[in-house]
């Protein structure tokens, strides 16, 4: 790739996080979610009188399991946040260029693939600023209290778990935003593209239903096959990793194979992205979409 097409690249990346990252809408949600989650928590627990209690004998034991499904859950969470706000984002901000024809003009001064590659990549940097955001929130607010720090070291929750978050994170969206690209760009309006977003929602309700088993069988067959099934690995690998200390190889073979389908997806995406775009006025179905993949390899 050229000097010249990485800036581009990198023009686009600027434009899409400047362009959102001082409204209010990302502060409000920013602010507001970590908000409504503690208080989802805590004022229920108030209402009803509950109080800390000593831990049971065996709790410590099984003190990873805990740490592992807790920051399992979260990771799930964050990648539905992700997916239904910030893949729904690039989805949207691809249909309403689209729509305006804003496209045709951007087209004059990047190619497809540099619209595409920008696009994800700055709402990218926006969605992983928020959860930046969240995270140095729950660190000054761990700063402050000696019981949740212990809580945390109990649970082993230290440097590597958010590290590991992170990435899987990061990895997890890169893989998910792309098709929700291409789907902006082959379709006309958001409710002709809402039956193939609940297509790729259903990887992620199958993470949540496997959760339980990986967080209670971690080494079973099942386990081990949908934590490297790339759509799926996200999550339940983080919960491997948390709880079961899976062998060097099974992390790293799952690693690669996110990966790869990330570079795979963002190919067979930017071909359909790249005739979609300038597609106007039709519903395609998929025999349609295979041949704009055929006709732009």
């Amino acid at each position: 790739m050229s000097k010249a097409s990485l800036r581009r690249i990198a023009i686009i990346i600027k434009r899409e996080y400047l362009q959102r990252v001082f409204t209010r809408s990302f502060a409000g949600s920013t602010l507001l979610i970590p908000v409504l989650l503690v208080g989802m928590v805590a004022v229920p627990a108030y209402l009803i009188g509950v109080r800390p209690k000593p831990a049971a004998p065996g709790v410590l034991e099984h003190a990873a399991t805990i740490g592992g499904a807790v920051a399992a859950g979260i990771l799930l969470y964050i990648l539905f946040v992700s997916l239904f706000s910030w893949g729904a984002i690039v989805m949207r901000a691809v249909l309403d260029e689209k729509q305006s024809r804003v496209l045709e003009i951007l087209l004059c001064f990047a190619s497809p693939n540099e619209l595409m590659a920008g696009k994800i990549l700055g709402i990218g940097a926006l969605a992983l600023t928020q959860v930046m955001v969240w995270i140095a929130m729950a660190g000054a607010f761990v700063a402050t209290s000696a019981l949740l720090r212990g809580v945390l070291v109990a649970l082993h929750l230290g440097s590597a778990a958010l590290a590991y978050f992170i990435v899987f994170d990061v990895l997890g969206y890169l893989l998910y935003s792309a098709m929700f690209c291409a789907i902006g760009a082959a379709f006309n309006s958001v409710d002709e593209a809402q039956q193939w977003t609940l297509i790729l929602v259903l990887p992620l309700i199958a993470t949540g239903m496997l959760l339980t088993t990986v967080l209670t069988r971690p080494d079973s067959p099942a386990s081990v096959t949908f934590s490297i099934v790339p759509f799926t690995s996200p999550a339940l690998m983080y919960a491997r990793v948390m709880i079961g200390h899976p062998p060097v190889w099974q992390v790293a073979f799952s690693f690669a194979a996110l990966i790869a389908a990330i570079v795979i997806a963002i190919r067979i995406c930017a071909r359909i992205y790249r005739v979609g775009i300038l597609m106007y006025g039709r519903r395609p179905g998929a025999r349609e979409i295979l041949r704009w993949m055929r006709y732009a390899s």
